[in-house]
């Protein structure tokens, strides 16, 4: 009788340490956070390629990129994008806050998402590719420069399994929808009034990263806010018009 005692109590105990082990873990759960405010540009695509990987490196739940943005340089969405596309977390664009868009490069990044949520009072399109400064250009070059940009963004939005008639719209017609319009035809994922709700929204979702398919647990997890450096908040802000 003494023997089988000690031997509940030892169940007991391993039953004790495995809940504090779960529960460690789950509170140790953390979402790194960065906001790409305004112009597109080689400082602001640095600030993000850079947060993919400190995230990947600290292995976070997930990135949530808070986008509000005109859109801008070519080359700099272009870095963006291939991040994302082959990041090992995942990541989760939010055209926020009420008021902001993606438009342009905006919608590319938005697209090349592993989940798109848009607050109320957003919008996304008008991806049309313009030449920085006014600069007049011909028309064969320009036929080349959007065929090129709707092969791009059509090749995105299958990856992603969005709707890639609209999105080959966005760029050859600049064509711009609503929040409502963008989750009703399959171009976003969720509407979210804030991160708070966009975080519980988005737990228990599955995803497929770079690496592996896995289900988010982003419910309870810590935030942490990655800030752009005094110095690329001033240089950034030279660039905005």
């Amino acid at each position: 009788m003494k023997k089988r005692e000690i031997i509940f109590f030892l169940i007991l105990i391993f039953i004790f340490f495995c809940s504090l082990k779960e529960n460690y873990t789950t509170s140790n759960s953390f979402i790194y956070l960065l906001q790409l405010n305004g112009v597109i540009n080689p400082i602001t695509s640095q600030y993000v390629v850079s947060g993919i990987e400190d995230a990947e490196a600290e292995k976070a739940e997930c990135l949530i990129l808070q986008l509000d943005t005109p859109g801008g340089l070519d080359t700099s969405m272009r870095d963006i994008i291939k991040k994302m596309l082959n990041s090992t977390i995942p990541i989760i664009v939010f055209i926020s806050p009420s008021g902001g868009r993606a438009a342009s490069a905006g919608v590319f990044i938005t697209l090349a998402s592993n989940i798109a949520a848009m607050a109320p009072g957003t919008n996304i399109g008008a991806a049309h590719p313009v030449v920085m400064g006014g600069e007049e250009i011909d028309e064969e070059l320009k036929a080349k420069m959007v065929n090129d940009a709707a092969a791009y963004i059509k090749t995105i939005a299958e990856k992603r399994g969005r709707n890639t008639q609209w999105a080959e719209k966005a760029v050859r017609e600049s064509v711009s929808i609503t929040e409502q319009e963008a989750i009703e035809i399959g171009v976003i994922e969720f509407i979210a009034n804030d991160i708070d709700e966009l975080i519980e929204i988005i737990d228990g979702v599955r995803v497929t990263t770079a690496s592996e398919t896995r289900v988010l647990k982003t419910k309870g997890s810590e935030i942490i806010s990655v800030k752009m450096s005094y110095k690329d908040l001033f240089l950034h802000s030279l660039t905005n018009p």
